[in-house]
């Protein structure tokens, strides 16, 4: 067998104080690897090809990545020239590495013998005091060796100590410093004590020996429950501690423990304990069979099941240090600038803290919190419910959160009407725009509007006034009848005689542009308006600005976009806005590209084939609103009913739709007179042989074809046009003189 192997490094391993190994090309003789060429240092290029040669490709990966994990604690970013020759194996990869690297035989010493390092886990330092007629000298063994005869000792979060093929893992509760902090030399009698009391904070991580004291014992001692959490808060090791903080294991067989820094046998309240335990299976934890001192708490729960367990008196810590359960958030919400800005604080007996920890925290899915006392705070689930809407679409800059004010609505229900909530003036203004459409500001009607309008079309006009002075877009979706073009003129004409003047663009379809001229010339006779279209259209971008309005067609906002990309319109106003809906047409792309202080939409379909065409509309009036066009139809194609209706209550504020069922009592009533009458004498004529001609072409046709059904239909609406008039089916229809009973007629009653 041949490739590249792991070469353990010993003397950089010593100097690193980390297990370091390197890269080697070997070739397997029998029991022992031989060099290939000359060491080769490999560069960032390199990667592939050592993948294809290393032995155990898994095992490589898990060491690549651990040294990057140095690298980038030493802030050494990755770049094309890096070397790859060193790597440097975590301490919580290492049991790993060595066991697997054993089964196959690729770890090696520099001449090539395969390496076998035995690993002990959980390998408690025992210290042992020796008396002496000047006090105490001490030495600290691992696995029966002094720990001054060790290699190395690396100092990570796990304490890990290297002598010769033996390595020993310490209980992940004995610091880094653990070593360090030890006496050296004698130790006085007096001092004794007071070494014994910093020693007994580790319980039975640390065994303690001593010689020439005697006993007092304490039975049935007084014990506090104590849950050492794993980092996600689903495991926690249950311990009892005693007097002088002496700590026992919830399943440590012993029956008594002795206090070396007093000379004390301490007996254990077994009954006490019993009832802890069962306080803690009646919250709906369990104990984990594989690990009977491990116990599991589900996640859902985990609120109650803390609440209960801190009025109990358990005490909760993680990574040893207190969870505080009892904190509580407080919210201050500003709008500036057309920006939310949330802030808050975290409260904790009386004392205040920024929000950096927890916005940490939850950025980095903890579910605890850094406070100013060293303890941590626990990250409930309505604490990360409401942090998940103002992540949605904020962005976190030192100790607040900044929203888009367009999207008020996803925070809107959190931050109202709590007690820790404190709101500014804008920001209520966002409420009352959401909720309370009655409450909208009276916006002053132009005179010569104010007894036209009727109530349902003032509260549009004070709508469409709000978009605009809240800095929004928004789609007047009333039915067809009910008045759009009005609510849209009386704005018009209200910024004509506001603060904010300039020219509005108006963009309809080419049929809708002379209906426009007449409802203006009819209500707003004091707009001045261009009409933008014909062979001898302006060419020039100074013109239009002397108007209050231009109205174009959407083809001609497409092909004149350069001319109207020139203006700052004060108002851009889509009518029939469904022309937009496609997000790929070279006109929504015109359009969307225009410059606007205000847009608007006015469509009663703003929805025709699919939420896209939502998405569209909106991509015009808020860009970013609902996202990049992709998220949005990942999020809502298909269409989720539950899914449609969170869609339905982002949008609501910011479209106005009033059917004619809702405002039928401010409607005049409805007339209706039905006229009949009766075919002109040619028309007569026309009409029965356009029937036996076609009654002969059908049984000519029914010979040899099946269905007759095309050809029913022709017939049928043939002879629907001849009924409404004659012309329409002639192929010369200026040179008619056939009559129609039903045109003249109208022509009657509109006279």
């Amino acid at each position: 067998m041949q490739g590249i192997i792991f070469e353990y490094d010993q003397p950089r391993s010593v100097r690193n104080r980390q297990f370091t190994i390197r890269l080697s090309e070997r070739e397997r003789i029998g029991h022992h690897w031989e060099k290939r060429g000359p060491t080769v240092v490999y560069l960032n290029s390199d990667l592939p090809e050592i993948n294809r040669k290393v032995v155990d490709y898994h095992l490589f990966q898990k060491i690549l990545n651990s040294e990057m994990e140095f690298r980038k604690l030493e802030g050494r970013f990755p770049s094309g020239d890096d070397e790859f020759l060193l790597f440097r194996v975590a301490s919580h990869d290492l049991q790993e590495f060595v066991i697997e690297s054993q089964k196959i035989k690729t770890l090696c010493d520099h001449n090539g013998n395969p390496l076998k390092f035995e690993f002990n886990s959980n390998v408690k330092p025992e210290i042992i005091f020796q008396h002496t007629n000047q006090g105490y000298s001490m030495s600290t063994h691992l696995g029966g060796i002094k720990v001054s005869a060790f290699d190395y000792i690396i100092r990570s979060r796990h304490v890990i100590a290297v002598y010769k093929d033996k390595i020993f893992a310490l209980p992940p509760e004995i610091p880094q410093y653990f070593f360090k902090s030890l006496p050296q030399g004698r130790i006085p009698f007096k001092e004794l004590e007071s070494i014994q009391k910093g020693l007994a904070r580790y319980g039975d991580k640390v065994i303690l020996r001593v010689q020439g004291k005697n006993k007092k014992i304490i039975k049935e001692a007084d014990c506090k429950p104590v849950l050492n959490f794993t980092p996600s808060l689903k495991y926690a090791r249950l311990r009892f501690q005693y007097p002088d903080n002496l700590m026992v294991k919830s399943n440590d067989p012993g029956k008594v423990f002795f206090d070396l820094a007093r000379g004390i046998e301490i007996q254990r309240n077994r009954a006490l304990e019993k009832r802890y335990k069962n306080t803690l299976e009646e919250s709906g934890v369990t104990c984990r069979p594989s690990d009977p001192e491990e116990w599991v708490f589900p996640s859902l729960k985990l609120d109650s099941i803390f609440k209960k367990l801190d009025k109990k008196g358990f005490h909760l810590l993680v990574e040893q240090k207190p969870i505080r359960v009892k904190t509580k958030t407080r919210w201050r919400v500003m709008v500036e600038d057309n920006l939310i800005h949330v802030r808050g604080s975290i409260v904790h007996k009386g004392r205040q803290i920024g929000l950096g920890a927890l916005l940490k925290a939850f950025i980095n899915r903890q579910p605890y919190f850094a406070l100013s006392d060293g303890s941590y705070g626990y990250m409930s689930r309505s604490l990360i419910k409401e942090l998940g809407h103002l992540f949605k679409n904020g962005l976190v800059k030192a100790d607040e959160i900044i929203i888009k004010d367009f999207h008020f609505s996803d925070i809107s229900e959190m931050l109202t009407v709590k007690d820790n909530v404190e709101t500014d003036e804008s920001f209520q203004k966002l409420l009352t725009f959401e909720r309370e459409m009655g409450k909208l500001r009276a916006y002053p009607i132009p005179e010569s509007l104010a007894d036209i309008l009727r109530p349902y079309q003032k509260q549009g006009f004070y709508w469409l006034s709000s978009l605009l002075e809240l800095g929004f877009g928004g789609i007047l979706a009333d039915d067809m009848g009910l008045g759009k073009t009005l609510q849209t003129l009386t704005l018009l004409l209200s910024l004509k005689n506001g603060p904010e003047t300039g020219p509005s663009l108006l963009i309809v379809p080419k049929t809708l542009l002379y209906n426009w001229d007449i409802e203006i010339n009819r209500f707003t006779p004091s707009l001045t308006y261009l009409i933008h279209t014909g062979a001898e259209r302006n060419k020039h971008p100074k013109p239009l600005t002397k108007h209050d309005l231009v109205i174009t067609s959407y083809a001609l906002a497409r092909l004149d976009f350069e001319l109207f990309e020139k203006v700052e319109w004060n108002c851009l106003i889509l009518d029939e806005a469904q022309n937009i809906k496609n997000p790929q047409a070279q006109v929504t792309k015109a359009v969307k590209s225009l410059k606007a202080k205000h847009r608007l939409s006015l469509s009663g379909t703003p929805v025709e084939n699919s939420p896209l065409d939502l998405w569209s509309h909106f991509d015009f009036l808020m860009p970013g609103f609902l996202g990049r066009m992709k998220e949005f139809k990942d999020r809502y194609s298909p269409a989720e009913p539950e899914r449609l209706r969170e869609l339905a209550l982002k949008t609501a504020p910011f479209i106005l739709r009033r059917l004619k069922s809702q405002v039928c009592k401010e409607l005049p009533p409805k007339t209706e007179i039905v006229l009949y009458c009766e075919f002109t004498e040619d028309q007569r004529l026309f009409y029965e042989q356009a029937v036996s001609a076609g009654k002969g072409e059908i049984s000519e046709k029914r010979l040899t074809e099946k269905s007759m059904s095309i050809q029913i239909l022709t017939l049928l609406l043939r002879l629907r046009q001849i009924a409404c008039h004659p012309a329409l089916v002639l192929a010369d229809k200026q040179d008619s003189t056939l009559t129609s009973g039903k045109h003249d007629l109208v022509l009657i009653t509109a006279r």
